[in-house]
């Protein structure tokens, strides 16, 4: 009968983290997303207004990082009545 000795993996290479690259493309994204957030918020409007909507409801079940929508995005007009969403147009 022979006798083996399990192997040992060799150690992992040590990772290097270029946190201030990480940090800056961070800081970038951020940027960007900032400034197209008031344009993006006027043309929402904007629709919305062009077709009588005054009303929107968004059901939203999560905490911190993790949610989703959980119901239709229901919409009305200033009479209360049910209305529909305008149809999304991408550029």
């Amino acid at each position: 009968m022979t006798l083996t000795e399990p192997t040992l993996a060799p150690p992992m290479a040590t990772t290097t983290v270029d946190m201030a690259r990480i940090l800056a493309e961070h800081a970038e994204r951020e940027a960007r997303t900032t400034a197209l957030r008031s344009g993006n918020r006027e043309r929402l409007f904007d629709g919305l207004i062009a077709t009588g909507i005054t009303q929107v409801t968004v059901t939203f079940d999560g905490a911190g990082d993790s949610g989703q929508i959980e119901s239709m995005v229901s919409a009305r007009t200033a009479g209360a009545a049910s209305a529909s969403m305008p149809a999304i147009r991408r550029a």
